[in-house]
């Protein structure tokens, strides 16, 4: 009798565990869809160190514009042309200003004659 007041519980909880109200997993958030940049311009003496990846932060608001936030230290010279780049990215506008990043590497190849 005993164990069959156990099986019974135990098929209780397992029938109760397949009709609970599943569990809701966030949503993630939509990606930006990027319709337009402008071509980055890096002034000659712009010293790029090899292998350096430069991050950027910046904002895509509701009117589809990237804006930059101001940097807390200095900037070098590629560090600015990145962020004067970013700023003519175009996005399909998002329903709320969405931050985003960017990384860049310049890399160097060998012409093959």
């Amino acid at each position: 009798m005993v164990e069959r007041i156990g099986t019974v519980a135990i098929l209780g909880l397992l029938l109760a565990a397949c009709s609970a109200t599943p569990s809701r997993t966030p949503v993630p958030d939509a990606e930006l869809q990027m319709i337009a940049a402008g071509e980055l311009e890096l002034a000659r003496e712009c010293a790029v160190q090899p292998g350096a990846i430069y991050r950027t932060h910046y904002t895509v608001g509701t009117d589809g514009q990237a804006s930059v936030a101001a940097p807390l230290q200095p900037q070098g010279c590629v560090e600015q042309s990145l962020s004067r780049w970013v700023t003519t990215f175009r996005y399909v506008p998002p329903a709320a200003a969405t931050p985003a990043v960017i990384d860049w590497m310049a890399t160097v190849a060998r012409r093959i004659p």
